[in-house]
């Protein structure tokens, strides 16, 4: 065993099935379109992440010789759908991801290592004291931030619209 090889399998620390993972995607797509009522996506963020679940399970149905996944991509694909696709709720005053018992979700929170509810201050509005789920954002005197609704719309109703 050559020390590029050595390398190599350390970069991989973990490989997922191909058969599997085609598997789970299919299951996430089925439970996903289930879930919104028929419908895949609902905005453009959301088709990015359908178009990579796509991406994912073609990579892996397509490609014969591909027989696993390596973590990293494996994880920040969880992680993109956890964030795109969780629902957003308030925990003890912060603001917090669950997967809401849906298993594509949870299944997403295992790879992440991610216990449910999971915190996620990074999504909380950037008004100080506030911990809503930032969903827009705007310049403000300091520096571009991300605002809950609440906040926005006092910004428009305000005057101070960007």
């Amino acid at each position: 065993m050559t020390n590029d090889h050595i390398a190599d399998d350390r970069k991989k620390v973990r490989l997922i099935d191909a058969n599997a993972l085609s598997e789970k995607i299919g299951k996430m797509k089925d439970e996903i379109t289930h879930n919104r009522g028929g419908y895949r996506y609902c905005n453009e963020d959301e088709k990015n992440e359908w178009d990579k679940l796509d991406g994912f399970d073609s990579l892996v149905c397509d490609a014969p010789t591909v027989d696993a996944v390596e973590v990293d991509d494996m994880r920040e694909f969880a992680k993109d759908v956890a964030y795109q696709f969780g629902y957003y709720c308030q925990n003890g005053g912060r603001l917090h991801i669950t997967h809401g018992g849906l298993s594509t979700l949870e299944w997403a929170f295992d790879i992440l290592g991610w216990e449910n509810p999971h915190p996620v201050p990074e999504c909380e509005c950037e008004i100080d004291g506030c911990h809503e789920h930032a969903t827009c954002g705007a310049p403000t005197a300091d520096g571009y931030k991300w605002m809950c609704s609440k906040h926005c719309l006092e910004r428009r109703t305000d005057g101070n619209e960007a």
